[in-house]
C-alpha cells in the first residue's frame, strides 16, 4: 500500500482517495468474507438447521404424547404408576373412575390406602395374579399385572402396575363349571331314576294288592300304610329328579307378579310367627305383569322364603323386595341370620345338596331349573351386615303398567 501510495503520490488528492478505496474494498472484502462474514453465516445456518431439527422432535413428541396419552384413557383396564414405596406417580381414567377419584386427590396417594391387597402384591414382588378389592359397596376380584421401572443402572425406580375386574368374568367361569357339574350329574341321576321307578312301582303295586286282599291286624296295617307312605315319598323324589334333569313343561300365561308374592307371603306368615320372624315387604306399587307359569314360580318363591326363614333366628326379620324396570324383574329375598359359608355357596344349588338334618337336597336344584327355563336367574349373596340375599331374576317378557 505504501509503494503504491508513492506511485500515485504525484495524482491529485482526489484521484488517490478513490484509488485508496477501491484498493481497500478489493483487498478488505475478501478478507472480511472469509474470515468474518463466512464463519458467521455458517452459524447461524446451523443454528438455523439445529431448530429445525428441534422443532421436528419436538412435534414428534407431541404426537408421541398425544398417541400415548390416546391409549392410556381409552383402555378399559387400569395403569397405575408408582414408586418404590408404592406412592401413586400416574394413574389412567379407567383407575380414577374406578376408585371414584380426582386425579388431584390420586397422585401422591399411597396405594396401600386403596387397594390394600393389590399393594401387598406389588411390594412382595408378584407380577400377576388375582387379589379381592373394595369396590363402591361390594368386594370385586381383579386380575393384575406388574411391572418394575428402572433405570439406566438397573435400579428398580418405581413399578407399573395395569388391573382389570375379573368378577364378572369369574362368576361366569363358576357358572360354567356348575352348569358342567350339573349336566353330568343330571344324566346319572336321570338313569337312575329310570332304574329305581320300575321296581317302585312295583313294590307299590304289590303292597296296595296286599292291604286290600289281606286281613291285616290293625298293626299290620299301620306297617302296611307306612309302607306305601315311604314308597309313595320316594316316588316324588324320582319325579323331583327327573324334573331336574330336563326341561321342564310350562304352563305360560301373563300373571300379576305383586299379587302372586302377596299370596306366598300370607302363605308363610304363620310358619314365620311360629318361629318369632318378622316378614317385611317392599313392593312396587306398578302393576307388573310376568309371562310365565305362575304355579312354579310361586313353588319357587315358596321354597326360598321358607329356607330364609329357617335361616333365620327369632326376633329376626325376613326382607322381600320387588324391582321392576324395562330390562326386567327382581324379587329379592333377604334374611338376617348368618348368612352362607364359602364352601358352601358353590354348591348351594347342586342336587343332593343340603344342610338340613332331614333334607333331600332338591329344592334350590330344581327352584333353579324352574327359572332358568324362564330364561332367568336364581343367585344367592351374602350381605354386608350379615345375612344372605336369594335373588329371582326374570326378564321383562309382560308389562310394567
Amino acid at each position: 500500500m505504501l509503494v503504491l501510495q508513492l506511485f500515485f503520490s504525484s495524482r491529485a488528492p482526489a484521484e488517490r482517495a478513490f484509488i485508496d478505496v477501491f484498493f481497500l474494498t478489493v483487498i478488505l472484502v475478501p478478507t472480511l468474507y472469509f474470515f468474518v462474514t463466512k464463519p458467521l453465516l455458517g452459524e447461524m445456518l446451523e443454528s438455523l438447521r439445529a431448530e429445525q431439527e428441534l422443532s421436528a422432535a419436538y412435534l414428534q413428541l407431541q404426537e408421541r404424547k398425544t398417541f400415548v396419552e390416546s391409549v392410556l384413557t381409552n383402555m378399559q383396564s387400569g395403569i397405575l404408576v408408582t414408586d418404590p414405596e408404592c406412592q401413586i406417580k400416574l394413574a389412567n381414567p379407567y383407575v380414577l373412575d374406578f376408585f371414584k377419584s380426582s386425579l388431584e386427590d390420586m397422585i401422591g396417594r399411597n396405594l396401600a390406602d386403596i387397594a390394600p391387597a393389590l399393594c401387598d402384591a406389588v411390594r412382595t414382588g408378584r407380577d400377576t395374579g388375582e387379589v379381592p378389592l373394595h369396590y363402591d359397596i361390594s368386594d370385586i376380584i381383579v386380575g393384575f399385572r406388574r411391572f418394575d421401572l428402572k433405570s439406566p443402572d438397573r435400579a428398580v425406580t418405581g413399578h407399573i402396575v395395569s388391573f382389570i375386574d375379573l368378577t364378572e368374568i369369574i362368576s361366569i367361569r363358576r357358572d360354567l363349571r356348575i352348569k358342567e357339574r350339573l349336566a353330568t350329574m343330571g344324566e346319572v341321576v336321570a338313569r337312575v331314576a329310570h332304574e329305581i321307578r320300575n321296581p317302585l312301582f312295583g313294590m307299590t303295586a304289590v303292597g296296595q294288592i296286599l292291604s286290600k286282599e289281606l286281613a291285616l291286624t290293625p298293626p299290620q296295617k299301620e306297617l302296611m300304610d307306612s309302607l306305601l307312605k315311604e314308597a309313595g315319598r320316594l316316588n316324588r323324589m324320582v319325579d323331583d329328579l327327573l324334573f331336574c334333569s330336563r326341561e321342564p313343561k310350562l304352563n305360560r300365561q301373563l300373571f300379576p307378579l305383586k299379587q302372586m308374592i302377596e299370596e306366598t307371603l300370607l302363605i308363610n306368615a304363620p310358619f314365620a310367627a311360629d318361629r318369632g320372624v318378622t316378614m317385611r315387604s317392599d313392593l312396587t306399587e306398578q302393576r307388573v305383569m310376568v309371562d310365565g307359569d305362575q304355579e312354579k314360580i310361586e313353588q319357587v318363591l315358596l321354597n326360598v322364603l321358607k329356607n330364609a326363614i329357617e335361616a333365620t333366628p327369632g326376633g329376626g326379620s325376613v326382607d322381600v323386595t320387588l324391582v321392576a324396570d324395562r330390562k326386567g324383574t327382581q324379587i329379592m329375598v333377604s334374611d338376617s341370620g348368618t348368612g352362607i359359608p364359602d364352601d358352601i355357596m358353590e354348591k348351594l344349588f347342586d342336587v343332593f345338596f343340603t344342610t338340613k338334618k332331614h333334607g333331600a337336597g332338591l329344592g334350590l336344584s330344581i327352584s333353579r331349573t324352574i327359572i332358568e327355563s324362564h330364561n332367568g336367574t336364581l343367585t344367592a349373596h351374602n350381605n354386608p351386615d350379615g345375612g344372605a340375599t336369594f335373588v329371582i331374576a326374570l326378564p321383562q317378557q309382560g308389562r310394567v303398567a
